[in-house]
């Protein structure tokens, strides 16, 4: 027999659903640089398998990879394991390029999906905050 469970209180990790303004993820998920060498992308909220997809289309327009690339996950209250193995290729294809990896800000809870998908060092380097993998780059 099945049972229904009812879960109150806790934080809230989904916001309130909202259309993008021009219809383009880029003003959630913002992309920056860190210098000329250090490209950073911040995600905003929960990290799914879509979310890998669109870091992965950012890479592919660009003509050359950065020296150094930072995910910075400070606001990312959970991810699944599907991102995470995602990006386990993902990262794998941006060392082969010559790229260190940085995740930047990741919690705990984040942190341990990540790792047990396989990204630890040498792979990806946890860093405190993303403007920590400037001097990886100089």
């Amino acid at each position: 027999m099945a049972e229904a469970v009812e879960v109150e209180g806790g934080p809230n990790f989904v916001g309130e659903d909202t259309a993008d303004s021009s219809g383009d993820k880029a003003e959630i998920d913002k992309a920056q640089t860190i210098g000329h060498n250090v490209m950073v992308y911040r995600i905003n909220d929960a990290f799914f398998f879509g979310a890998t997809a669109r870091v992965s289309l950012i890479l592919e327009r660009l003509a050359v990879h950065p020296k150094v690339f930072v995910l910075d996950f400070r606001d990312v209250p959970l991810i699944d394991s599907t991102a995470a193995h995602s990006l386990a290729g993902f990262t794998a294809r941006l060392r082969r390029s010559g790229t260190i990896v940085y995740f930047a800000a990741a919690r705990p809870s984040v942190r341990a999906v990540l790792k047990r998908a396989g990204l630890t060092m040498p792979e990806v380097h946890y860093i405190a905050h993303a403007e920590d993998a400037k001097p990886a780059a100089e």
